[in-house]
């Protein structure tokens, strides 16, 4: 079974007093995030870059197995695989 915590840090960010002034402010908040029952939040920043532009067909995104949850439908989910 797949055990899912979603976390909701729209609204965990306009909470926050610390005023989020630089890309590492927002890592260290994220990295810092836990849920209720201990799970924490592993971040990292990327500063890898990459191509933009890039079109995906619709077959390749309906070969993605997601799994939307909770009550708004794009901001949760899980993504199980794809196929190649």
């Amino acid at each position: 079974p797949i055990i899912t915590y979603t976390l909701n840090l729209i609204n965990y960010f306009s909470t926050v007093p610390k005023p989020l002034v630089d890309v590492q402010t927002v890592v260290n908040l994220i990295q810092s995030t836990t849920t209720e029952n201990g799970l924490s939040v592993a971040c990292m920043l990327d500063r890898n870059v990459y191509e933009t532009g890039i079109k995906v067909s619709d077959e390749s995104m309906d070969a993605i197995d997601i799994e939307y949850i909770g009550p708004h439908h794009g901001w949760s989910y899980i993504i199980k695989g794809f196929e190649v």
